[in-house]
């Protein structure tokens, strides 16, 4: 995949905290900063300053550490004086990302959306020109090899041609996608074959997984559902919905079809909310990615309820290993930390102001 991972650690900032990311491993409920902090120390060992800025309305950001350059991950924690059902009915209603820095359209995609329904999930002109020259191991777009062919004879023809049919085919390829994730879950994710060595989102996704079951406080009626989903196993508390984004947060605007789930669970668990949300497919950039954003009761302050809402969002990538990898990846990280501190603020202002 050319120009891969220069910037993609944006992603975490946009695609991931925008409808910021949950927690795994579960831990004893926090309903106080004295629970909070104990997270925090774990797992981004939060200073008496930060923790000092937190409680102040400000958000706090960490980038924790990774088992690779080619994963990175990302926590957000803020207070925020409002319901946690308010942050519900926001994650659970895509349109509202709309009017987020970044994001030039969205959409839901249902049992009964059609192709016709997604006049916004369409190519760039660049990204028409770059189809022309893909193929199997060289492609500037993030396709299985079996949908190179046609994509790239498609991109041939003149461009007031090659638009409409290059949308067409991405429109289907992803209902194809979800349609298929639905019965089959993560054996129905892409192989990429825009570069050398293929790359199986599954196996990818796995390690994503792993490494977030000791980062989060994601509750067990997660766990099967992010490993085995097959469209039939959600429990009716938890809603489960796909929706669609074309957003800007590399050089390229990037289309992405994603998987989100959401619950409030049994008070007992000690959270106010739980949401997941998992990548199954980006035009550029991203590998594999999933968020988890939890709602943990805080204490009342001044006779009012809110809630610490904590954001880990992670992600594989390509381009940011090696000696220069490593220099982009530290820029891109920075980035990306401003940009999940901006995100995690727009949040705050937005359900307290309601």
């Amino acid at each position: 995949m050319r120009n891969s991972g220069q910037v993609t650690a944006l992603a975490l900032a946009i695609g991931g905290a925008l409808v910021t990311g949950t927690l795994a491993a579960w831990a004893p409920p926090a309903q106080s900063i004295a629970g909070v902090r104990g997270y925090l120390s774990r797992v981004a060992a939060l200073s008496d300053a930060e923790l000092v800025t937190l409680e102040r309305g400000r958000p706090v950001t960490k980038a924790v550490p990774t088992r690779n350059n080619a994963e990175i991950y990302l926590l957000g924690v803020i207070r925020i004086d409002a319901s946690p059902a308010d942050y519900l009915a926001r994650v659970t209603d895509p349109a509202r990302l709309g009017s987020m820095p970044g994001y030039r359209d969205v959409g839901r995609i249902t049992e009964s959306t059609t192709a016709d329904d997604l006049p916004g999930f369409r190519l760039e002109p660049r990204d028409i020109q770059d189809l022309r020259d893909c193929r199997p191991g060289d492609c500037a777009l993030q396709l299985p090899a079996a949908s190179m062919p046609a994509a790239s004879t498609a991109a041939r023809n003149p461009a007031s041609t090659a638009a409409p049919v290059l949308d067409s085919q991405f429109r289907t390829i992803a209902l194809d996608l979800v349609r298929d994730y639905r019965l089959r879950g993560n054996a129905a994710l892409p192989v990429y074959h825009d570069a050398a060595h293929e790359a199986q989102v599954v196996e990818r996704f796995r390690p994503l997984v792993a490494r977030l079951d000791t980062l989060a406080l994601l509750p067990p009626a997660f766990v099967p559902l992010l490993i085995d989903f097959n469209g039939g196993n959600i429990p009716p508390e938890i809603r489960s919905l796909f929706y669609w984004e074309k957003i800007v947060f590399g050089l390229k605007p990037t289309l992405r079809v994603l998987h989100a789930m959401a619950y409030a669970p049994e008070p007992a668990s000690g959270l106010s909310c739980a949401v997941g949300i998992k990548q199954l497919y980006a035009s550029h950039y991203l590998r594999a990615a999933i968020d988890f954003s939890a709602c943990v009761p805080a204490p009342d302050r001044e006779g009012t309820h809110g809630f610490y809402l904590v954001s880990v969002a992670g992600s594989q990538q390509e381009g940011v290993t090696g000696f220069t990898g490593s220099i982009v990846r530290r820029i891109a990280v920075s980035r990306a930390r401003g940009g999940l501190e901006g995100a995690l603020t727009r949040i705050k202002d937005s359900l307290e102001k309601r």
